[in-house]
């Protein structure tokens, strides 16, 4: 009977280890828009054994911006890579995750994780530390993923922890367990953050040892100074952790970086667009594989038609009779595609009311407008351009004889307009078009 039941916890732990393997992914680890609209993205692809994907081609992908694709995919390069063949890794546990994030609790979310990345690094050596207010080395370094899972499954909550005790403190800080480790040291990092942290200190440290920081963080978004920690030692962050969340990706990632493959890196151009937010989404569709980042890029060099003059004033009129008067209008940062341009009566575009025209970067468009009063009422009247242009500077036009109501109310109010939440003590301006009444 012994015999039997020995045999089916190692059938059992075989699954297991295999499970992780047996999923292929694709992740963004990090990406860059300084260059915009140039984008430089950093991913992993996996197959189904949990190996990094290198032959790649930009036909592969594809990359969509707010929903459009993307016509100029640059480049995709993959390296092949001087690589490590066994990790040392020391996880690292937070018994103080809050029980909070979702039916399983961060908790769950977390000890899930831990025994997910452990099996996927038992080619090397894996050894176990916790901590709260303390540390604890609840394993040494093994190979047997059995005995790191059942420290994992005998892990109780903590009311609370501090961020450094795991990385400074004895007996079982971080550093002094994984210095124990026969190949290439690695810490992986499992927190949801509470408390602050002497990053120069742990870096320092990390540095002179030699040591790479992972850093996971359940339920929440990382702080930037240990997402900076976890780079500058050669590693990676990733946050807001679910108990959903695709533990065989992130286990693969961490160990595929830590053994030196390199991401791959996607570049493309981003197609012209008005938008200062971006949703990027890039998809591997013969995979059926995808992944999508999220910035937001201030992009002063949008299309701009600017106006000169802005305000055209005809004053009084003579009913009957006729006044000319001439704007310019130019295209700035790009060209500009007008479809048309319009104004009501009384006044009439008499020069420049193009229909389907390319107004070409840095030229004008001269317009000369009539107005032919049918009464001595004021008048007033915006100029409509349509046009592709991403900011356009309004044209207002007034006519007819002063201290004369106009006959129609043209007031519209810009700002406030409904929903604007205003407290005791605010102020704010109030902004419209038109004319007042007298």
């Amino acid at each position: 009977m012994r015999k039997y039941f020995i045999f089916f916890c190692v059938i059992y732990l075989f699954l297991y280890i295999n499970s992780v393997f047996a999923q292929q992914g694709f992740k963004i680890i990090d990406y860059d828009f300084t260059k915009y609209p140039e984008i430089t993205s950093y991913f992993y692809q996996f197959d189904n054994q949990g190996v990094p994907v290198k032959i790649l081609t930009t036909s592969d992908f594809v990359v969509r911006d707010n929903g459009l694709n993307v016509s100029n995919l640059q480049s995709v390069v993959c390296s092949n890579d001087n690589l490590n063949s066994q990790l040392s890794v020391t996880l690292c546990f937070d018994l103080a995750l809050s029980n909070f994030g979702g039916a399983a609790g961060n908790f769950e979310t977390g000890r899930k994780l831990a025994k997910v990345i452990a099996a996927r690094m038992m080619t090397g050596e894996v050894s176990l530390t916790s901590f709260d207010i303390r540390t604890y080395l609840n394993r040494e370094f093994t190979d047997t993923l059995s005995e790191i899972v059942s420290e994992i499954n005998q892990f109780k909550p903590s009311d609370g922890s501090l961020f450094d005790v795991p990385f400074l403190n004895e007996p079982a800080g971080a550093f002094k367990i994984v210095e124990r480790g026969k190949y290439k040291k690695v810490i992986v990092f499992i927190t949801d953050c509470s408390g602050s942290i002497q990053d120069d200190e742990i870096l320092n440290l990390a540095k002179s040892n030699n040591v790479v920081i992972y850093s996971l963080v359940i339920g929440k978004k990382a702080p930037e100074k240990l997402i900076i920690l976890s780079k500058s030692t050669g590693g990676w962050s990733l946050d807001n952790i679910e108990f959903s969340s695709d533990f065989n990706l992130i286990a693969n990632i961490i160990r595929a970086h830590a053994l030196g493959h390199k991401p791959c890196i996607l570049k493309w151009t981003n197609d012209y667009s008005c938008l200062d937010e971006h949703k990027i989404d890039v998809i591997i569709p013969a995979k059926n594989l995808r992944d999508s980042i999220d910035f937001n890029f201030q992009n002063l060099n949008k299309s701009l038609l600017d106006a000169d003059p802005r305000f055209i004033g005809f004053s009084s009129v003579d009913i009957g009779k006729s006044k000319k008067l001439s704007l310019t209008l130019t295209a700035k940062n790009k060209d500009v595609f007008i479809k048309s341009i319009s104004i009501k009566e009384p006044f009439k575009i008499t020069e420049g009311n193009v229909t389907d025209f390319n107004l070409t970067q840095n030229s004008n468009l001269n317009i000369t407008i009539e107005y032919t009063p049918l009464d001595s009422f004021i008048v007033f009247a915006e100029l409509i351009v349509e046009s592709d242009v991403c900011i356009q500077t309004p044209v207002y036009i007034t006519g007819g004889f002063p201290n004369i109501r106009p006959k129609e109310k043209t007031i519209k109010v810009i700002h406030p307009n409904g929903g604007e939440v205003l407290i005791i003590g605010d102020t704010t301006s109030v902004d419209w078009i038109g004319l007042l009444p007298k």
